[in-house]
């Protein structure tokens, strides 16, 4: 079996300002394969916390926002609507459907080999997007 679903949830915004930054995931379970994908703020932010995210992450970020700000609520990056949309669809989406194909043809998880499977994601992300680009130009 494949992707069976993607779910396109909403969020509170007190629901999305108190998790870790949870923008999408990948259930499985007997026959079905789930991608939810979780709106952010209508303000195109995206929050990380009372921490200033490290470097790493703001790598992770970086195609797509650069604009490291702070408010009352913590540190966030602010997006543009069409780079955010782009987030979405160009990196975010890829790399749930990577952790679907990890899942499906390579290996099941386990708290000791979570850095390289989303390393697996984030590869397949990049490759899949590179492709996209070189067909539909970008």
């Amino acid at each position: 079996s494949w992707l069976t679903h993607i779910w396109l949830n909403d969020v509170k915004k007190n629901d999305y300002l108190q998790t870790k930054n949870l923008q999408g995931e990948f259930i499985c379970g007997g026959k079905v394969y789930l991608i939810k994908l979780y709106a952010v703020l209508k303000n195109n932010r995206i929050y990380f916390g009372l921490q200033k995210p490290s470097s790493k992450t703001l790598t992770f970020y970086r195609n797509y926002s650069t604009d490291l700000k702070q408010d009352e609520n913590g540190f966030y990056l602010q997006f543009t609507e069409a780079m955010m949309k782009s987030y979405f669809l160009e990196k975010l989406l890829l790399h749930e459907i990577g952790h679907c194909v990890d899942f499906v043809f390579q290996r099941y998880w386990s708290k000791s080999n979570k850095k390289q499977v989303e390393d697996f994601a984030d590869n397949y992300a990049a490759v899949w997007n590179n492709k996209a680009r070189l067909v539909f130009g970008g």
